[in-house]
């Protein structure tokens, strides 16, 4: 479960910083 709440949490700031550089 945390795992996967990582992985969420990590994926949308990723998503965050790729919308920020476009």
């Amino acid at each position: 479960m945390i795992a996967i709440v990582s992985v969420f949490l990590i994926a949308s700031f990723a998503l965050h910083f790729g919308w920020r550089l476009l």
